[in-house]
């Protein structure tokens, strides 16, 4: 991995976070007056996406950080990395590092069978929008993957997963809004980057997905 990538993977800051974009979300949806009934993650799911200039290698880990965003510690791609290097030495997936020959300080492609996460009961809710307390499902496609966040059902009888995509960066008018740079919030429109309808996933062949286990704060 080039020294630049490295550096700026181990010392990331907030800047390709966003808090609160699963409250701005429910109410874009209920504005939506196509949208029969959503369901959304836990409140505090946090969206990442890539850093300007990283490149389409990291999607899985910024997924994992999405995750473990509830974690006291923030978990940067090389503190993943490690950790799933330390899994395979304790015989957890242990395949993993015969398959990818080791990936600390690479941009070498993991998946699902690299990462952990939990489902607890849902809490808050409105008449057609619904926020649960469960957390994001990992979704894993050929060369590529998401964050689950929420199902939507349209008055039409079609229906949509909501992601958190690491890939892309969010809508410059949601990162706006949310970072407390404009007042004015976003339009319904924004809810497109947000949505995976039937078109989209009808062109791949398989899926797998995760949901973490119930991770102690602060365990590695």
């Amino acid at each position: 991995m080039p020294k630049r990538i490295s550096d700026k993977l181990a010392k990331e800051s907030s800047s390709n976070k966003l808090n609160q974009a699963i409250p701005l979300l429910a109410d874009l949806l209920h504005q939506d007056d196509n949208v029969k009934e959503a369901f959304l993650c836990r409140e505090d799911a946090v969206q990442i996406f890539k850093l300007r200039d990283e490149g389409q290698h990291f999607c899985a880990y910024r997924n994992m950080q999405m995750m473990l965003a509830d974690q006291p510690r923030p978990w940067t791609v090389p503190d993943l990395q490690a950790a799933i290097e330390r899994a395979w030495d304790k015989g957890f997936n242990s395949h993993g590092r015969i398959e990818t020959g080791g990936i600390v300080g690479t941009r070498k492609h993991v998946g699902t069978s690299e990462a952990h996460f939990s489902e607890p009961p849902p809490t808050l809710q409105t008449d057609r929008v619904h926020i649960t307390a469960k957390p994001p499902i990992f979704l894993q496609r050929p060369r590529h993957s998401l964050n689950i966040i929420g199902l939507e059902h349209s008055r039409n009888g079609k229906r949509s997963l909501i992601v958190f995509d690491p890939g892309y960066q969010p809508p410059s008018s949601v990162y706006q809004f949310l970072s407390r740079e404009r007042q004015r919030p976003p339009s319904t429109r924004h809810l497109t980057a947000y949505r995976r309808n039937h078109r989209y996933l009808k062109r791949y062949s398989n899926f797998e997905t995760l949901t973490r286990l119930d991770i102690p704060k602060g365990d590695d």
